[in-house]
């Protein structure tokens, strides 16, 4: 096992996430246009992801050459539940080819694919395991198409009036003629939070809802009128019983199921030997030292979140590297 660092050296920045790379051009001005649909449905330019039940199509037997997510050119007529996500610029680095160099590939989503025969080339996969598979361009793709395409299975009846709404600005907003209401997809806030005592160990809790030897960083929902920063101290004291003296951002993923918006701090705490569990929703809570965590990791003592969350990315940010998983 390596040598974990003693101190991290990494500076207090923001976290390194592959859902939040901003690879993708939303051209919210271009899906305004009531014909923007019909138009990038005709370019030979655009490709689309097709999702089912919540999963994407990703090849079967995956190969250097092989592109992250299977994405098809559009056929037939304009379907319903179309949603426009956005435009790369350089799709030769994405593994497609686009017929015009000079015009960027436009990505849709079709949210409702028709089931078809099944195709033992393709594989459907879930944004969870999508994680571990997939480059950080096909992951904010997955990950847009999947929250747009959620927001839309529950937006269906107008909130104000009960009415059915419909789809505009590319799938951007709905409208409810019955009462002239726009809606627009909503996020819900929630912070994730690496706790650090003043020795530099890192306090982790297990939740019931998980297995034991699971241990992660404490999160919790944004209530209404409160402020980020205070959500931060008050779902450490509620789930760990220690005082946040100070926080900092560090960075934001996207994590739709079904819809929230996790906001990643670093808080610091006096100590962490005063910790104790809610015995609520946590049973337990350790406080590490860099090389405890390694080797507890590193034996399957304790397992952490997988590569790619906010959660591990906290982790090995105080950690200031990869922490390497159990062989």
């Amino acid at each position: 096992m390596p040598t974990p660092p003693q101190t991290s050296d990494r500076p207090e920045q923001w976290l390194d996430l592959p859902q939040s790379q901003h690879l993708i051009d939303r051209r919210a001005s271009e899906r305004e246009q009531a014909d923007w649909l019909q138009h990038v449905w005709g370019s030979p330019n655009t490709l689309v992801l097709r999702l089912r039940q919540r999963r994407a199509p990703v090849p079967a037997q995956p190969s250097a050459d092989s592109p992250g997510l299977i994405l098809q050119p559009p056929a037939g007529a304009l379907p319903e539940g179309l949603v426009y996500l956005g435009a790369a610029r350089e799709p030769e680095l994405y593994g497609v080819t686009a017929t015009d160099r000079d015009e960027p590939v436009h990505l849709l989503v079709e949210a409702a694919a028709e089931e078809t025969e099944e195709d033992p080339e393709v594989s459907w996969v879930s944004l969870r395991a999508a994680l571990a598979l997939l480059e950080p361009f096909y992951l904010g793709l997955f990950t847009q198409a999947l929250a747009i395409s959620n927001w839309h299975a529950t937006a269906v009846f107008c909130g104000t009036c009960g009415d059915r709404t419909v789809s505009r600005s590319s799938g951007w907003m709905r409208f409810c003629s019955s009462c002239s209401t726009d809606h627009f997809p909503r996020m819900n806030p929630a912070i994730i939070t690496a706790v650090v005592d003043d020795q530099d160990r890192l306090l982790l809790g297990s939740a019931y809802q998980w297995e034991e030897r699971r241990y992660s960083t404490f999160a919790g929902f944004v209530e209404a009128g409160e402020a980020l920063e205070d959500t931060v101290v008050r779902e450490v004291q509620e789930e760990a019983g220690v005082v946040v003296r100070e926080a900092q951002y560090l960075g934001s993923q996207p994590w739709p199921f079904p819809a929230q918006l996790m906001l990643g701090f670093v808080a610091r705490v006096e100590s962490a030997d005063t910790a104790r569990p809610d015995d609520d929703e946590i049973r337990s809570v350790l406080a590490f030292t860099r090389q405890e965590l390694a080797e507890a990791v590193s034996t399957g003592e304790v397992k952490i979140p997988l590569r790619g969350s906010i959660s591990r990315a906290l982790i090995e940010h105080w950690y200031g590297a990869r922490i390497p998983d159990p062989q």
